[in-house]
């Protein structure tokens, strides 16, 4: 065996070599508390509605979600991930859907927060605007933060070959004979269908064609939540936008 050299100094032995680890297991640690946490104040609803967004995703398979259980006591999923196999192409998803997925990435802070829901139903995604964080008092006119709103679904709904369907709501409080309101809106189905078609002509504005846009109003005639208390009467003042399922 050849010995070393005379006077070949001796490569040191890195002692911080462990500093890399544990500043890995450290990280690893801080991520796995963060979902824990995320995961114990995750509103059902909402939960169940990104768990369809994914399950579109990644190609409409069957996912195992739960609000009060999300990880499966086996570790295991319907659809399992395989890193060495492609995601389906996007091809095989319906417009619509690809609309639903995008809308829930869009607005997430305002889902969360209860000013907007978006759901996909048989009349196509359905994009729920609370009247009250959007619109005036009272009126037909936007509030800031509704225009801010609406530029954005203009730019959502972007070369949408689909039909898109505004409806106007209202709550069921009479609207007072005398008062500023009624002056402009004497009645529910005034005032709703002044607000359909102002989101209507706010999304032509923003560039979406006018021969896919549509407005109607219902009044206090088809409400959600049928209780007579504050809470379901704000529920009922809204603005729905459909973008109607593929023909």
């Amino acid at each position: 065996m050849a010995s070393k050299k005379h006077g070949e100094p001796e490569k040191e032995e890195n002692l911080e070599r462990w500093l890399l680890t544990y500043a890995d297991l450290i990280t690893l640690l801080m991520l796995y508390f963060i979902i824990l946490y995320s995961m114990s104040n995750v509103n059902k609803h909402k939960y169940d509605e990104l768990a369809r967004a994914l399950s579109i995703q990644f190609g409409g398979g069957k996912w195992i979600f739960s609000s009060t259980s999300p990880v499966d006591a086996r570790g295991s999923f319907d659809k399992t991930f395989n890193p060495n196999k492609a995601l389906p192409a996007s091809r095989g998803r319906s417009r619509t859907e690809m609309y639903y997925s995008k809308a829930i990435s869009m607005f997430i802070p305002e889902i969360q927060t209860k000013k907007m829901q978006v759901t996909f139903t048989e009349r196509g995604v359905v994009i729920t605007l609370g009247a009250d964080f959007y619109f005036q008092p009272g009126a037909a006119e936007l509030t800031r933060e509704g225009r801010n709103v609406l530029e954005r679904l203009s730019t959502l709904f972007e070369g949408v070959s689909n039909n898109i369907r505004i409806e106007g709501h209202a709550d069921s409080d009479q609207i007072v004979e005398g008062g500023a309101t009624a002056r402009r809106y004497p009645s529910n189905w005034d005032l709703s269908s002044a607000r359909a078609i102002y989101v209507l002509k706010r999304l032509e504005d923003g560039g979406v064609d006018r021969m896919r846009l549509a407005a109607t109003a219902y009044g206090d005639t088809k409400p959600i939540d049928t209780s007579d208390n504050p809470s379901a009467r704000a529920a009922n003042r809204r603005i729905e936008i459909i973008i109607q399922r593929d023909e």
